[in-house]
């Protein structure tokens, strides 16, 4: 994953995912100070990424292991909060 600077796009930092090419069909998204990637990483399954970051979106590092989610994912996450 690369983290880009959102007014020059220059590379702020990099994260190895380990990810086969292709597998990560949705952009990630980040919320709560977490990024969120889902990676389809079997014929009908996925892997949930969080990787926790710090106030300014860097210094990426697991949050907790991957959650397997049945499926492929192929649109964005959607952000909702809770009633």
């Amino acid at each position: 994953m690369y983290v880009l600077d959102e007014a020059t796009l220059a590379c702020k930092e990099v994260y190895y995912l380990g990810h086969k090419p292709g597998s990560v069909a949705a952009p990630p998204v980040m919320a709560l100070g977490h990024l969120f990637i889902v990676e389809n990483s079997g014929e009908n399954s996925s892997d949930l990424h969080v990787l926790a970051a710090d106030a300014n979106g860097l210094s990426l590092k697991p949050a907790l292991k991957p959650i397997r989610l049945e499926g492929r994912v192929l649109v964005p996450p959607v952000l909702a909060a809770a009633a």
